[in-house]
């Protein structure tokens, strides 16, 4: 693991005031720019003033109690196999603030995605987040189909050209004409 000069001894604990943080907003002791961390997990905080992305949003992680990664997987009932591990987070773990049984959300979904799926896509909470969000755009968009023809069902013949009523991101891609055979790869 990189060494860095980052620490989060100087954080508050948790806190449910929301002026809290605005104090701690202007706490800094100079104007100078904050202390740049390239490893992710030290680049949760400097002890500057928190003008980085990632120091702001543990802030609010620790000041608004904000829901975990593990609070969010637990309420979507996820099998254990599916939820990330203290071990899975044990870089985290020097930085105080249990972290590693309380992420941030925002670090689990990316911690998540790079221990699963190797970085590739979302795992099952960023996944869950995601598809959520684009599910309930849809239900309340007045004039969505999902509104208008709420009985309605996707259907898609599969590579064999049967509609079945169930296919695959193949299946999918091939009606599209972008699979690699359509391609001609």
């Amino acid at each position: 693991m990189m060494q860095t000069s980052c620490s989060l001894a100087s954080m508050p604990p948790s806190s449910s005031s929301i002026t809290r943080p605005w104090r701690i907003w202007r706490r800094g002791t100079s104007a100078r720019h904050p202390t740049r961390c390239s490893a992710p997990p030290a680049a949760i905080a400097s002890g500057d003033l928190p003008l980085a992305l990632p120091q702001r949003n543990l802030l609010r992680h620790l000041t608004w109690a904000l829901p975990s990664g593990q609070r969010i997987a637990r309420a979507m009932q996820l099998p254990s196999s599916q939820v990330l591990s203290r071990r899975d987070l044990s870089e985290l773990r020097p930085f105080g603030h249990q972290l590693d049984e309380s992420t941030p959300l925002w670090y689990y979904v990316l911690k998540e995605a790079q221990v699963m799926e190797e970085g590739r896509c979302l795992g099952p909470v960023g996944g869950g987040i995601v598809g959520e969000v684009i599910l309930g755009l849809l239900q309340l968009d007045p004039r969505g189909y999902l509104a208008v023809e709420s009985r309605w069902r996707p259907t898609l013949p599969t590579r064999s050209g049967h509609v079945t009523g169930d296919f695959t991101m193949v299946d999918f891609l091939t009606f599209a004409g972008v699979d690699p055979v359509s391609r001609g790869q």
